[in-house]
């Protein structure tokens, strides 16, 4: 026990060290090395915070990739058409807390690689103003709606290319004013759902590798799709389970199809599909 404990604040101090704060003193541009406390851009193996309660809030010029990030209360990033990509070539979480994400020109593009020691990362208390394609991938969890929901303003695409365990309205129920997509290629957990929430639009779910399970929903809250319901799920090794629990869809047209599960759990559903 001591070791872990020593092992996690290590982690902690190597952050606080190496991190660099953007401070957006000359103006909005992440390229600008004075925007930084550190007056330098982060590189690929830099740790990012970006606080709350400033006059300019960061809008990228370019392509970036860094090794975390820390958005805290209040804070915001215009993506402007580009991509952020965050590699965790260091162990350490990343978080989304209470910030704006946005992108003024196309949309939001953010591609997450959570490494293979166990390191989260964290959406929490977010508003996502546009359209947005999360790109997922590495051993680790990516919780999504934990512990505040977020709200997505936009349309939601989740592409899960490594084996961590996807989790969306984990411990508070997030709200989808648009399409929400969930697209997964490697095996591994998908958990929709597990407090309940609101899809506006369509929700689709495909899996074609099935392994590693998927649960739509929970007992104790309802889950509110307005348009269609899609899945097309194929499990090829066992033991895989589809779970579907207490959701409800208001318009008729969507398919669920599930191949090969080794267990199937519908329960409390209302589910308007193809004639």
């Amino acid at each position: 026990m001591k070791k872990n404990l020593l092992t996690l604040l290590c982690c902690f101090l190597s952050f606080v060290v190496s991190a660099q704060t953007w401070t957006g003193e000359i103006n909005t541009n992440w390229n600008n090395p004075d925007n930084w406390n550190t007056d330098a851009v982060p590189i690929a193996t830099g740790n990012v915070i970006i606080p709350g309660g400033l006059d300019n809030y960061p809008v990228l010029a370019s392509d970036v990739t860094i090794n975390r990030m820390d958005m805290q209360t209040g804070s915001e990033l215009d993506f402007n058409g580009f991509q952020l990509n965050i590699v965790t070539t260091v162990a350490n979480y990343t978080y989304f807390t209470g910030a704006t994400l946005k992108s003024s020109s196309q949309l939001i593009t953010l591609n997450i690689n959570n490494g293979t020691s166990g390191y989260t990362t964290y959406m929490r208390g977010c508003t996502i103003e546009d359209d947005i394609v999360l790109n997922i991938s590495g051993a680790n969890a990516f919780h999504e709606g934990d512990p505040a929901a977020n709200v997505f303003e936009g349309n939601a695409t989740f592409n899960i290319a490594g084996s961590g365990a996807l989790w969306t309205s984990h411990s508070t129920a997030s709200t989808y004013l648009g399409n929400k997509t969930v697209s997964r290629t490697v095996g591994g957990l998908l958990d929709l759902f597990n407090t309940g929430g609101t899809v506006a639009g369509n929700l689709t779910v495909n899996n074609p590798i099935g392994n590693g399970g998927i649960r739509i929903g929970v007992a104790a809250h309802q889950t509110l799709i307005q348009g269609t319901i899609n899945i097309d799920a194929n499990y090829n090794a066992l033991p895989n389970v589809f779970e579907m629990i207490r959701v409800i869809n208001n318009t008729t047209g969507g398919i669920i199809d599930v191949k090969n599960s080794y267990g199937f759990n519908l329960r409390n559903d209302s589910l308007l599909l193809s004639e």
